[in-house]
């Protein structure tokens, strides 16, 4: 998951001073003030609202006005710029404001990959920043998050991504630790196809964030090496709980095979259902997606391949 990084006011003053945030402001104060006007701001909500009154702290002159309505501002101000949705959202309606956000992370580098908490999200011992954005999911879908009902939900939610999405902690070296191979026990085998079939996966889709799932059959043809049974559904876990589509999760764990096993292997992923399939958009229940990746012999050799679709009950 990624790193939680709690800023401070200190933190966030320095992006105002680095990023000259005040001066601009200050300078287009200027300019409305020799047209006898003010200058008019938008604070995006929720961040933009404490970050504006941040930043004003720190700006000379008064020939300024805050205004509800983003297509009427000449500044607008956020605290964070994420995707840049918000961003392009603004600026799509309004392309002559200027856009001014504390941090940017598709170009601060060192706050990239981080779950950011500013300082009036929480601290430590009480951040509720992730807790807030389920509530105001609840929010749009028209639910009332104060009922009984759905008072805990926002903290079930959270621990739930956490177990759904842990794959996400496993870098390249975890993944290599974990498919620790053995030559002990693998006397005989070499050339014989070994096969695990039927592992089964939950996942999420990238495109939905909806639920697929399915069952994994790997086959390899030992090469002097051998791995615990286990560590394939293992293996399966660490990519299939992560936001997918099936046909990276598939190449994935085939990928991490080659690199840590060298066999020659086939993996196929099947009798998989996706509900952003069945459950919305085209409605079409009952179907199955299937996909593969072949190495090896497995491509050169069709009897072999026919053999393992056969021993999987995949024919």
């Amino acid at each position: 998951m990624s790193k939680k990084l709690y800023l401070t006011t200190d933190n966030l003053i320095n992006c105002i001073e680095e990023k000259g945030i005040a001066h601009i402001i200050s300078e287009g104060m200027t300019r409305a003030a020799g047209k006898e006007v003010n200058l008019k701001i938008h604070a995006i909500p929720r961040g933009g609202i404490p970050a504006s009154y941040l930043i004003m702290k720190y700006v000379d002159g008064t020939n300024y006005e805050f205004v509800d309505n983003s297509d009427d501002a000449d500044i607008i101000i956020d605290d964070l710029v994420d995707s840049g949705s918000t961003r392009t959202r603004a600026l799509s309606s309004n392309p002559t404001a200027k856009f001014i956000t504390l941090i940017d992370k598709q170009t601060d580098e060192e706050y990239k990959d981080k779950w950011l908490v500013f300082p009036w999200e929480g601290s430590k011992s009480n951040d509720t920043s992730a807790d807030d954005i389920v509530i105001r999911l609840l929010e749009y879908i028209g639910e009332d998050p104060s009922r009984e009902g759905l008072l805990e939900t926002p903290k079930r939610v959270l621990k739930a991504w956490d177990e759904w999405f842990n794959g996400y902690k496993y870098t390249e070296n975890d993944i290599t630790k974990l498919l620790k191979v053995f030559e002990d026990g693998a006397e005989g085998v070499r050339d014989e196809l070994v096969i695990v079939a039927d592992i089964p996966f939950q996942s999420f889709c990238e495109h939905h964030i909806a639920a697929f799932e399915g069952v994994v059959s790997i086959g390899y043809i030992s090469n002097g090496k051998i791995l615990g049974l286990s560590k394939f559904a293992r293996l399966v876990n660490v990519f299939s709980h992560r936001l997918q589509v099936q046909e990276r999760m598939t190449s994935q764990i085939a990928k991490a095979l080659v690199d840590n096993l060298s066999p020659d292997i086939m993996v196929v992923a099947d009798k998989t259902t996706h509900s952003c399939m069945c459950s919305r958009g085209v409605r079409s229940h009952g179907t199955n997606t299937i996909t593969s990746s072949i190495n090896g012999k497995f491509k050169e050799n069709m009897a072999l391949r026919a053999e393992f679709l056969s021993l999987i009950g995949r024919k």
